[in-house]
């Protein structure tokens, strides 16, 4: 994820945006990570499958399927599952209900 990916993240945990999971939106307000990305990106309506490639693109989301969870209870049953940075967004949102700072923090370029 590039500075502006992280920018976004940080603008909405400061902004006290409300954070959910499972989907992108609720349609009250709430969204998760992958959801302040394409609302800061406007595509946030878009077509699911072009909102991914145009968050992916604009926030250089790597696809290739190198990233691991970092997370102990991801590899308590098994050897780490590998999946794009896109993917291991919506995880640590989804499953760890890690927060938009946290996301931020770890994902985002190195200072």
């Amino acid at each position: 994820m590039n500075q502006r990916g992280r920018d976004a993240l940080v603008a909405a945990a400061l902004a006290g945006q409300r954070q959910i999971v499972g989907t992108m939106s609720d349609g009250h307000g709430g969204l998760c990570a992958m959801g302040v990305l394409a609302a800061a990106a406007r595509v946030l309506d878009a077509k699911t499958g072009h909102r991914f490639a145009v968050v992916a693109t604009l926030y250089d989301l790597n696809d290739a399927l190198i990233y691991e969870c970092a997370e102990a209870a991801c590899r308590r049953w098994g050897p780490p599952v590998k999946m794009s940075e896109a993917d291991l967004v919506v995880h640590l949102n989804d499953h760890h209900r890690w927060d938009f700072l946290t996301i931020a923090r770890k994902l985002g370029p190195e200072v």
